[in-house]
């Protein structure tokens, strides 16, 4: 069951307001306005990582468990595989879709990356494509900013 939506405005950056349920993050959105109320009650610590990932420090976001409600197997298996890609690196669509086994699937990859609950947490932002940075669900200003932000050189 999910609870009241968590908010936490990070200045420069915007507000984010995410859900948690029982079994862990079920939606992380990231809005441009700028809220001035803080929720300080979140149990998973997520406010306090993302403090520091938008601070320029190198944050894993791999303990914050994620309620993937009722996306594919599939999906789930791809989306979980996304977060083991490193803070400051990046991998293709098709690169993905031949480590899970599945090499002719790069567009399923792409399709599991629209439908990411939790960007950032699952860093969506780190898939590009073979001839370009490909797409992002916030933004392609928002994915340049975060590959900027760990460090990645995007032209």
């Amino acid at each position: 069951m999910a609870r009241e939506p968590y908010t936490l405005t990070i200045p420069k950056y915007g507000t984010f307001v995410y859900r948690i349920g029982d079994r862990g993050l079920i939606s992380l959105d990231w809005q441009d306005e700028r809220k001035c109320e803080e929720d300080l009650r979140d149990p998973l610590g997520l406010d306090k990582l993302l403090m520091s990932y938008f601070s320029g420090e190198k944050v894993d976001f791999k303990n914050i468990p994620i309620d993937y409600g009722d996306i594919s197997p599939v999906y789930i298996e791809i989306l979980e595989f996304i977060r083991s890609i490193p803070y400051g690196s990046t991998a293709t669509y098709g690169e993905v879709a031949r480590r899970i086994g599945r090499p002719r699937s790069a567009r399923v990859v792409g399709n599991a990356m629209r439908i990411n609950p939790c960007p950032i947490v699952v860093p969506c932002h780190r898939l590009v494509g073979r001839n370009g940075l490909g797409g992002y669900s916030l933004g392609i200003d928002r994915k340049i900013l975060l590959l900027n932000l760990e460090g990645v050189k995007v032209c």
